[in-house]
């Protein structure tokens, strides 16, 4: 018996390694009188600094943990893929699950439209309207030959181990 919860063990450990979130544990800071919260999807504006993303901007990530100082910048730890459960969805807009995901303006998401535009983060697991808060499962890449299109093979939504 102890041998079998042993083993259960490590299995689990092993799974939960090979599956866990990229989260990128360099501390950023903020932009200056930029809004940055957990569930923002931030680009880098300068050395060491994030901002939220607007409309058609390229992401690094989505903002998963925030640390306040009050003698220093604030500091954020940004996830580029696994679950997350906080997206902001822009005003205005309406998301169902299972649309794919693109950067809206202040941070927020949007449904990627019919013109196949924007850098595509993620996929709905949850709908909502503007300014919920839903729960997607994202991958943000950079693809070196410029931004992905919705038809494009170089769009995965899943990791391989």
């Amino acid at each position: 018996m102890k041998n079998c919860a042993r083993f259960l063990v490590v299995l689990i450990l092993t799974v939960a390694v090979a599956t866990a979130d990229t989260v990128i544990k360099f501390p950023f800071s903020g932009e200056i009188g930029s809004s940055i919260q957990a569930g923002t999807v931030v680009k880098i504006v300068g050395e060491n600094t994030l901002a939220p993303c607007e409309e058609g901007d390229i992401p690094v990530g989505v903002v998963y943990l925030v640390e306040t100082f009050t003698e220093e910048p604030d500091s954020y730890s940004v996830v580029s893929s696994g679950v997350v459960s906080n997206l902001l969805v822009a005003t205005g807009r309406m998301i169902l699950a299972g649309n794919k995901l693109v950067p809206a303006d202040g941070g927020a998401v949007q449904a990627m439209s019919s013109n196949l535009e924007g850098h595509v983060i993620g996929v709905a697991v949850e709908g909502g309207t503007g300014g919920d808060r839903i729960k997607a499962i994202i991958n943000i890449t950079v693809n070196p030959l410029g931004r992905p299109k919705a038809e494009s093979p170089d769009i995965k939504l899943y990791r391989s181990y």
